[in-house]
């Protein structure tokens, strides 16, 4: 429809925190908890994981 837009995450704004503490081990529990506690902004671990897949971060890359 004429209002669709790329649906951004709410996670975006924290994309390279997210991305970072991924890569150094953090778990999906932990990331979940800093973003809670940090940023105010509550995201599942399911979420997460999600959009780390979108923006093409795994663990072992």
């Amino acid at each position: 429809g004429k209002n669709y837009k790329k649906r951004t995450s709410k996670l975006e704004p924290f994309r390279s925190e997210i991305a970072k503490m991924y890569k150094t081990g953090a778990s999906l529990e932990l990331i979940s908890l800093h973003l809670h506690t940090v940023h105010n902004q509550y995201a599942a671990r399911s979420t997460i994981l999600r959009y780390l897949h979108t923006i093409g971060v795994t663990r072992n890359g």
